[in-house]
């Protein structure tokens, strides 16, 4: 059972650790939380989705976790302020 909550820790530990390493890095930079802030809500969201990867894969002929790696990716650019034409 301990080994389980160290693994949850850890696991619930790294999505912390990264938007924190993003806010650090863009210190200074004018709108980072405008982008910032949507890009991680958007993570919460679709994040448990990861759940259903084997369906995915399953269903697009093993090319699942490709396609869940690049819907997360294209998200994250559509929540960054300036990336988009409109």
């Amino acid at each position: 059972m301990f080994a389980t909550a160290i693994i949850v820790f850890r696991e619930s530990s790294k999505p912390a650790l990264i938007v924190a390493v993003v806010l650090g890095a863009s210190r200074g930079i004018a709108g980072r939380a405008a982008g910032s802030v949507p890009a991680s809500a958007w993570g919460c969201w679709v994040g448990p989705g990861a759940v259903f990867a084997d369906v995915i894969t399953s269903a697009f002929s093993g090319n699942g976790q490709e396609l869940l790696d690049a819907g997360i990716l294209l998200a994250a650019v559509a929540c960054w302020p300036g990336t988009t034409s409109g």
